[in-house]
């Protein structure tokens, strides 16, 4: 889910600065977007993909991208439009990805039950186990449920302790707890295993008492985007 750090190509600030100047769509506008998307991008990553060519858009893929880029600039229920109205795929994978990417929009819109329906969906079509059980214990989070969100991600870590999100709503919960240290040390290891978004780190709510204490992730919070991804 999340690629491993690059600098940003010069090559993508230059056609990206050129598309937003004008109307003209470049080649392989969802290539473009999703590398947009990879470096935190994410407002110009849908920039590229609404004026790409109709066809991209109107795409399967190009629906999954921009539902996928609504959901991280937190418009879930646009998203949830756009993956309701998707086409039933024959694919087993596709639609597990589908409901995945439904629970995670409806999660974003605060609706918990349809988001934990959507999760039951996905997993039954196969999606992978510790992506939907770090998605349901982010669901607990919402609900304020913090102990059982904690058995459900340390069950997942035990699995997967490299798995950056559920390090990252670990963190959040040692936030609540008041456990500053090791919420600062949770977000560390979230980012050294791929989630270094320093403009998620500034803007979450959830992470404020962590921001104003000084010295436990300010070089975090400066440094440049570098990988990041659409889940």
């Amino acid at each position: 889910m999340w690629r491993q750090d690059a600098p940003m190509p010069t090559v993508l600030l230059v056609v990206v600065a050129t598309l937003l100047a004008t109307n003209e769509a470049p080649r392989e506008s969802l290539s473009l977007a999703e590398m947009a998307a990879d470096h935190c991008l994410y407002q110009v990553a849908l920039n590229i993909l609404v004026k790409s060519p109709s066809a991209e858009q109107e795409s399967r893929n190009g629906k999954l991208l921009k539902a996928r880029l609504l959901i991280q600039l937190r418009r879930g229920e646009e998203a949830i439009g756009i993956l309701q109205a998707l086409e039933t795929s024959s694919s087993r994978e596709e639609e597990a990805d589908r409901h995945l990417a439904l629970a995670l929009a409806q999660s974003a819109a605060e609706k918990l039950g349809a988001a934990e329906q959507s999760l039951d969906r996905a997993a039954k079509a196969g999606a992978d186990r510790d992506l939907v059980e770090s998605a349901r214990a982010g669901l607990r989070i919402q609900a304020k449920r913090f102990a059982v969100a904690e058995r459900m991600l340390r069950a997942v870590l035990k699995r997967s302790p490299l798995l950056s999100g559920a390090l990252y709503n670990l963190a959040v919960i040692r936030v609540q707890q008041g456990d500053l240290a090791e919420a600062a040390a949770l977000v560390r290891q979230a980012w050294h295993a791929g989630l270094q978004d320093p403009n998620e780190l500034k803007n979450d709510p959830d992470l404020k008492k962590l921001r104003e204490t000084k010295g436990l992730i300010d070089d975090l919070l400066s440094a440049q985007p570098a990988s990041c991804g659409t889940y």
